[in-house]
């Protein structure tokens, strides 16, 4: 059979089979200083901290109780006075609920994510982290506190003045302790350690290789978006079946809501000579690495909580997320010391090319080691490939 035209011109690129176990190296004795030292301060500013003051707030909360009217004000709306009304208990057991369950799960993540993989063992990601969850319980806690504290001896809870004021000071006192919850932790960052060596994928002088692949949802993720957006149309006709002008408010929510997800969702994924290119499927945003300012490049598990804090397009100081999915994914990190993590099919293949790329780049510039493919996979076997 004559081989049509292409094909004589194409033939199919996987990473070289060849590849070496590398020596686990343990961490240095200042990496491993540094690291304690930040644990211990995330943990008391993370966890501790928050906890005391959770158990403060609410054992005030329940000594007020007797002062406060029956059923208590519960909800307000814009700058008029409240416009819901509950029990009294509800707050401290709002209190509490929140003031137990935020830190612990800020303090989760910061504790375990980062583990495994080519992910940093520590960096400004478990920082912000850590002082971002301080900040909110502070500003939530403090919020539910000044709503039973102008209660306080009323007879009636519709006599209860507004609270926007206090949600506008409760923003400003969030901003201050997230900053300061930032700055009191130290500055660290640990690399994880290098566990598999594979070199860049080999290609002759005459050749270009381009590897494409797809970034897509998961039922389960359109199932709740779809959901989402379904409700607020349901909402918009509800509300303008009874004439109330405002129904455009919840039609723009599902117009915002199907928006957010075309952009966020789904992305293509493409590598070549000039590096990496991230596109969403409404081409915005588009997020770029060149070849010349790879540092490194691995095809490693990636858990989205863990790592990125949630699932769909994450980001935190110096770590970009493009997860949908956890597993094997793409993670790159930049000569400027930030990263880039993308779940997609195929990674091992993608970081060959881009570790090829990167290397051919630096080549061009200047002499310097060639950087490598750090395949860190929980399967075993070789993968197929295209």
């Amino acid at each position: 059979m004559t081989p049509r035209a292409e094909d004589r011109y194409l033939r199919p690129v996987i990473p070289n089979d060849a590849h070496h176990a590398l020596a686990v190296p343990a961490f240095s004795p200042d990496d491993a200083r540094d690291l304690r030292r930040a644990l211990t301060a995330a943990l008391w500013v993370g966890l501790v901290v928050p906890l005391a003051l959770t158990v403060v707030t609410t054992l005030v909360m329940l000594a007020w109780l007797p002062r406060l009217p029956d059923p208590a004000a519960t909800h307000w709306s814009g700058g008029t006075g409240p416009d819901g009304f509950g029990a009294a208990w509800s707050f401290p057991a709002t209190n509490a609920g929140l003031g137990f369950g935020i830190p612990v799960l800020f303090w989760a993540i910061v504790r375990f994510g980062g583990r495994r993989g080519a992910l940093p063992r520590w960096s400004g990601n478990q920082r912000f982290l850590t002082a971002f969850g301080l900040g909110t319980v502070v500003f939530l806690e403090s919020l539910l506190l000044f709503s039973v504290a102008v209660q306080l001896d009323l007879h009636d809870a519709h006599d209860a003045p507004g609270v926007d004021a206090a949600v506008g000071v409760g923003f400003g006192v969030w901003a201050v302790v997230t900053l300061a919850a930032w700055f009191v932790q130290p500055s660290v960052r640990i690399a994880a350690p290098d566990l598999f060596g594979v070199e860049p994928l080999s290609l002759s002088e005459t050749e270009r290789a381009v590897w494409v692949r797809d970034v897509r949802p998961s039922p389960l993720f359109l199932g709740v978006v779809g959901a989402a957006s379904a409700i607020c149309v349901a909402a918009a006709v509800w509300v303008w079946t009874l004439g109330d002008a405002l129904w455009w408010m919840n039609a723009g929510i599902a117009v915002l809501v199907i928006l957010l997800t075309l952009c966020t969702a789904w992305f293509r994924v493409r590598i070549d000579a000039n590096g990496l290119e991230a596109r969403s499927a409404l081409s915005w945003p588009v997020f770029r690495v060149s070849a010349a300012d790879v540092e490194s490049v691995a095809a490693a598990p990636i858990a989205p909580l863990a790592d990125f804090g949630g699932w769909g397009l994450r980001w935190a100081p110096g770590r970009l997320g493009i997860v949908m999915r956890a597993g094997t994914g793409l993670v790159v990190h930049r000569r400027s010391g930030s990263m880039i993590g993308i779940s997609v099919d195929d990674a091992e293949t993608g970081a060959a090319l881009l570790a090829a790329a990167a290397h051919a780049a630096t080549s061009e510039s200047e002499p310097a080691e060639p950087p490598h493919l750090h395949a860190v996979t929980d399967s075993t076997g070789s993968p197929e490939h295209d």
